[in-house]
């Protein structure tokens, strides 16, 4: 068991659903996996487990006979935020994908969604990617590290080489050949274990700690790339925050990085969200612009989340962008995610960017994203983000031509977890 396992609280699922029989295997199948469970068949009832018990994650159904599940979303308080919920529903997908927004809107963290008829197999192979720790929404660690911390703790963070990083590898999908890695930073923290980005970046962003945790990340992954025998191969993305934005001479520190470590910046993919592009439009127009002109790339990464996705990448000058996983996550069960995809690919090669599609967790949807022509893609289908070693015996191992011809082949993708690990077994096998 790992650190940040041992150290959280137990991993608890709510269950709601209004047919007792879903919900009886439901519990059954997270019980498996680990969990403790309750089960909850009405809006009251749920309501009243979830304020005694404070589950760390929810399997939601939305109709219910007293309510629907967007009542329940609005009752919930703010605390709930640091449980992760799941949602099953037999209403169509189109409704369902927009409940999952309605959740998300309100800071709710969403793992996946189903339709009824429940597919088993499909829901507990997120459970288990939950317990291994790959899920990117690790609800149990939100509440653990939702107060702010003091600026010594993040000044000892930094400076006592707490801050690591992992890498993801990126893929392209017409070849199989890896051709680059995000560089993700972790934060081993010596009591809360491995932290993410989704809850360490906020904790310096509060304290303006970040101005000294960006220069440390970009350190490592430049040091990774010049260093590394397959660094040397391949390029490397890093995310941005707003803050950093904020800082004039950021293109002019970056540039002078690779100056002294001999890399190109045309190596050097520097990745951020919608709200980091907008957080001072006319600094960040300046910084941004300088950067493209000293030959680094930029993408635009959680395309298709935000409302203004489009005007930057109308008025900003990207040169990729980056599919939203909650797009990629339902390719297999939902059609409009597969229009909505393959509109954005579109729309990015027209534009003249290269299109990285994250969270390409399954067989099919990896098929579908090299039938729409996305470049590239990151996902747990590949590899997880790893620190070096491990990265470096998957490099070593990992067979582009195999998993070429798997996705060309057009066989019928998995129905399990089990079926999938054994392709990848297979594809990442050594010669």
């Amino acid at each position: 068991m790992s650190t940040q396992q041992s150290q959280l609280p137990p991993r608890r699922m709510l269950v709601l659903d209004d047919d007792s029989v879903v919900a009886g295997i439901v519990a059954l199948l997270a019980e498996a996996s680990g969990f403790e469970t309750r089960i909850a068949t009405n809006r009251a009832d749920f309501l009243e487990h979830f304020a005694r018990w404070q589950p760390t994650h929810v399997s939601l159904d939305l109709m219910l006979p007293d309510g629907d599940g967007i009542e329940i979303i609005r009752a919930l308080p703010e605390s709930a935020q640091s449980t992760l919920f799941i949602i099953v529903s037999s209403i169509s997908s189109k409704v369902l994908g927009s409940a999952r927004l309605v959740a998300q809107e309100r800071g709710f963290r969403v793992a996946g969604s189903f339709s009824k008829p429940l597919d088993f197999a499909a829901f507990s192979e997120l459970l288990r990617q939950d317990v291994e720790g790959r899920s990117n929404l690790i609800g149990a660690c939100a509440g653990a590290v939702s107060a702010p911390m003091s600026e010594e703790v993040l000044a000892a963070a930094v400076s006592n080489g707490q801050i690591v990083m992992h890498y993801q590898p990126k893929v392209e999908l017409q070849t199989g050949a890896v051709i680059g890695v995000e560089a993700l930073v972790r934060w081993q923290h010596p009591q809360l274990g491995l932290l993410y980005p989704d809850f360490l970046i906020p904790q310096f962003e509060r304290n303006n700690a970040i101005h000294a945790l960006t220069p440390l990340i970009i350190g490592k992954a430049l040091d990774w790339l010049s260093t590394s025998p397959w660094g040397r191969k391949l390029t490397v993305a890093i995310n941005l925050s707003g803050r950093d934005l904020e800082v004039e001479a950021l293109a002019d520190h970056i540039g002078e990085a690779c100056a002294r470590r001999a890399i190109s910046p045309k190596r050097v993919i520097l990745e951020l969200t919608e709200t980091s592009a907008t957080s001072d439009s006319r600094l960040a127009l300046e910084t941004l612009t300088r950067l493209r002109i000293k030959g680094f790339g930029l993408a635009l990464d959680d395309f298709g989340t935000g409302y203004s996705s489009i005007v930057q990448l109308a008025r900003l000058p990207f040169s990729a962008l980056k599919v939203d996983r909650s797009f990629v996550q339902n390719l297999e069960h939902s059609p409009e995610s597969r229009k909505i995809v393959k509109s954005i690919i579109g729309l990015g090669h027209s534009l003249g960017l290269d299109v990285v599609a994250e969270g390409a967790e399954t067989l099919a949807a990896a098929r579908w994203l090299r039938h729409f022509k996305a470049d590239s893609a990151q996902g747990y289908l590949m590899a997880k983000a790893m620190a070096e070693p491990e990265l470096h015996e998957w490099l070593e191992h990992w067979r582009p031509a195999d998993f070429a011809s798997t996705l060309s082949a057009g066989r019928r993708a998995p129905d399990s977890g089990r079926g999938q690990r054994a392709l990848l077994s297979v594809l990442h096998e050594s010669d």
